[in-house]
């Protein structure tokens, strides 16, 4: 059970690590187009960040805004998912080869977010919600899967099935508003 979780935990830090990268790879790109004075007019009334020129902290926020908003809705709903996988496996001290292939399905879901959160910067949010839903379609098959294994303590309780079901509900409302109506992101965010 150990091994499983500190694979899962290794995988889910590089996924959040990934998360960061095209924030770095932009702030890096735009650095650049500023030495080559490209970036930064002198018309502006914000001041250059260091002696030598560059973007200030107000460019690159304002240039960068939905990608910044992005990576922490991203981070944050790897968070949660993880923490979740946590309380989960905290029942289990043998783990049955169906929660390992189970377990194998959720880290390829909570790998494929950071695709889904550079998709969700340009605009398209139906990727997020199908892999949020993936997630949680997991997460309620181990659930299932906890009912029928001898666990070292309490069972998960029925209202953590009952959250599973709700979280995948909402994603399949999110879906066809989504596609539906692209311009109601917000609202279809909030499910």
């Amino acid at each position: 059970s150990e091994r499983m979780l500190f694979f899962t935990d290794a995988v889910v830090a590089i996924g959040i690590t990934l998360l960061i990268l095209p924030l770095m790879e932009a702030a890096t790109e735009l650095g650049e187009k500023e030495a080559e004075g490209e970036g930064h007019s002198e018309e502006s009334n914000a001041q250059p960040a260091h002696e030598g020129g560059g973007l200030t902290v107000d460019d690159f926020y304002r240039s960068h805004w939905r990608q910044i908003a992005a990576f922490f809705v991203t981070f944050v709903t790897v968070w949660s998912v993880w923490t979740g996988h946590i309380f989960l496996f905290a029942y289990i001290s043998l783990v049955p080869a169906l929660m390992l292939t189970l377990n194998a399905l959720w880290i390829a879901s909570v790998m494929f977010l950071p695709v889904a959160n550079t998709l969700m910067y340009d605009g398209w949010l139906l990727p997020y919600y199908v892999v949020l839903t993936c997630i949680n379609v997991v997460v309620a098959l181990m659930r299932h899967a906890l009912r029928r294994v001898d666990l070292n303590e309490s069972r998960p309780s029925d209202y953590s099935l009952v959250r599973s079901y709700v979280w995948i509900l909402c994603g399949v409302c999110a879906m066809p508003i989504d596609v539906l109506a692209p311009d109601g992101w917000a609202f279809a965010g909030i499910l």
